[in-house]
């Protein structure tokens, strides 16, 4: 069975050091691979209540290297040490930057039989699945990920990124900001989404990555609001959640 389990719900806000509820962490399983998607702090620990078997993944990617998106992915890595294993990530988690030296260790990037940074653009092939990174207006390091029919639209503004999300299967969204909040360019609120999903039609979308702004104005009143005003069907992501694909 294809599957998501939501590790973690949780943004980089002044959450991810409360813990009132896990920091975002995604884990899939689809058509026979298994792999974590941005592997926030207490991935390792947190993976552990709910069944999952970190030693038996295939892979690893990682979109952009805030620690909210990668505090856990070198010790992860030490998974990934059979055949056909991989780490997918930006450019600038495993390149030498100004402002960010490589997030992933280069004693870590040389473990995966398969190491990939990627821009906008690339589309890598493992198995059955189709990785297709894609452009995001998060700072200067963001990037979306599509998973064959699934998009994981990532941090930061929407603008103008709905022509690399049409009519996909699912949108999984990192709600920062409730309605009637803005961050201008930086995080991505309810309002966007509801005018996103109105644009890209998905049969479904989630919301999680949440700040504890948008967990004090209540998940499930946002999802509830998107959907009601989009016409898709809106899930709250809850730590645990577990998603049929």
């Amino acid at each position: 069975m294809n599957k998501l389990i939501f590790i973690g719900t949780g943004a980089g806000d002044s959450g991810m050091l409360k813990q009132n509820i896990n920091t975002s962490s995604l884990y899939f399983e689809v058509n026979g691979l298994k792999f974590v998607l941005d592997p926030g702090p207490g991935t390792i620990v947190n993976a552990k209540k709910y069944n999952i078997d970190l030693t038996k993944i295939n892979g690893l990617i990682v979109t952009h290297p805030h620690p909210d998106h990668y505090a856990d992915a070198n010790c992860l890595i030490d998974a990934l040490r059979g055949k056909k294993s991989f780490l997918i990530a930006g450019k600038k988690c495993l390149e030498e930057s100004n402002n960010y030296y490589p997030c992933i260790n280069k004693f870590q990037q040389s473990i995966p039989e398969q190491t990939i940074a990627v821009e906008p653009g690339d589309k890598v092939k493992i198995g059955k699945v189709t990785f297709e990174a894609v452009k995001n207006n998060h700072l200067d390091c963001g990037l979306g990920i599509k998973i064959n029919k699934i998009g994981y639209v990532g941090d930061g503004s929407l603008e103008g990124l709905e022509q690399y999300y049409q009519k996909m299967d699912l949108l999984i969204f990192n709600a920062y900001l409730p309605h009637n909040k803005k961050m201008p360019g930086i995080h991505t609120s309810v309002d966007e989404i509801i005018k996103f999903l109105k644009a890209t039609k998905p049969k479904k979308a989630i919301i999680q990555h949440y700040s504890q702004e948008i967990l004090n104005a209540g998940i499930e009143e946002q999802a509830k609001l998107i959907q009601e005003q989009s016409g898709i069907k809106t899930i709250a992501a809850k730590d645990g959640l577990v998603e049929k694909l």
